[in-house]
């Protein structure tokens, strides 16, 4: 009522307006419209606010709009979109992937310090030890089991699986990456972040190439099988060093044998060049493994109608090492 004519053109009429009203027609908490009050944003009339001040809120930085049905909010929340046009957050950003959902007074409230987290932290663990505490853990266990037991989870994962699977879905997750990745100030925040916190880094690196399903190429089964014909023992497919993966490793004597495609790590003979990013993942994996006293041999592809000569560098190299039967894992 009130709020319609209060944000059509900022035209108000004199007088005041409640807290409580305006908190609701702007989808925000009592604490918030203290905030914009305090900041003097907001001008106080007695125990209300003067209508007149509302003009001063500002689109985008006080409150988004919602593009469903034209309400200013302080977010666009799931609950909202519930009641004003029954779709979820993220039917909505499909179908405006370049919305603001959030004002920026929300965004700066939801930041906490790492006092405020260590704070928030100690206080849950404290209300744990008590008996109200016992009873609240007694609750959510139950609750967890009993979501457990209806199907929850694979509900969920049916959901997401066909979630992911959209068309729209798709188009919005990579114009959000591409934004991300064009913002300078992102960039810079990420090399910072890969400069201070590098183990976490490539650890996360090494999880997220675990769950790449990968194939065992002809040209990788062709020298497998040469080495077997050539009776050379103890090579272990895909074995993990660290963070890194080997086509074909023998670990009691720490001799690596990578089977590079001439096309995806680049080879001069057949006059491709390496692609960048794999390039720069061998640079990596040979630094690391070098550094652990391995040593590796890389056999390119164009050579697989006839590994003999690079199966008897390997028969070599295992004899002059001392050993033809590795095992474990370092």
């Amino acid at each position: 009522m009130l709020w319609g004519s209060l944000m059509s053109g900022f035209s108000v009429p004199v007088g005041g307006i409640s807290k409580l009203a305006l908190s609701k027609s702007l989808g925000m908490n009592l604490h918030t419209v203290d905030n914009l009050l305090a900041r003097g944003v907001l001008v106080r009339l007695g125990s209300s606010i003067l209508a007149s001040s509302v003009s001063n809120l500002q689109e985008g930085v006080n409150f988004v709009t919602c593009l469903m049905c034209g309400a200013k909010q302080a977010c666009i929340s799931s609950k909202h979109l519930k009641y004003c046009s029954g779709i979820t957050l993220t039917e909505y950003l499909g179908k405006f992937p370049d919305s603001q959902v959030l004002s920026l007074d929300i965004k700066e409230s939801k930041k906490k310090t790492e006092s405020q987290k260590k704070a928030q932290s100690n206080k849950l663990k404290e209300r744990f030890k008590t008996p109200e505490g016992e009873v609240t853990r007694k609750q959510i266990s139950k609750a967890a089991h009993e979501m457990q037991e209806s199907g929850y989870r694979e509900k969920a994962s049916a959901f997401l699986t066909q979630l992911n699977r959209r068309e729209d879905m798709r188009v919005l997750r990579r114009s959000q990456s591409k934004a991300r990745w064009e913002d300078p100030k992102f960039v810079l925040k990420m090399k910072e972040y890969q400069v201070t916190h590098r183990e976490e880094v490539l650890e996360s690196a090494a999880k997220a190439r675990g769950h790449i399903k990968r194939t065992f190429s002809n040209p990788h089964r062709l020298f497998e099988e040469a080495l077997v014909k050539a009776g050379v023992e103890g090579f272990h497919r895909e074995f993990r060093v660290g963070y890194y993966h080997l086509d074909e490793a023998f670990p009691s004597i720490k001799l690596c044998v990578e089977i590079d495609g001439c096309y995806w790590h680049g080879c001069s003979e057949c006059g491709f060049e390496p692609n960048r990013d794999i390039a720069n993942l061998d640079k990596r994996k040979t630094t690391y493994l070098t550094k652990r006293g391995w040593l590796i041999i890389r056999v390119p592809e164009h050579d697989s109608k006839d590994y003999s000569g690079w199966v008897a560098k390997v028969k070599k190299a295992v004899d002059d090492l001392g050993g033809t039967n590795g095992s474990g894992n370092e």
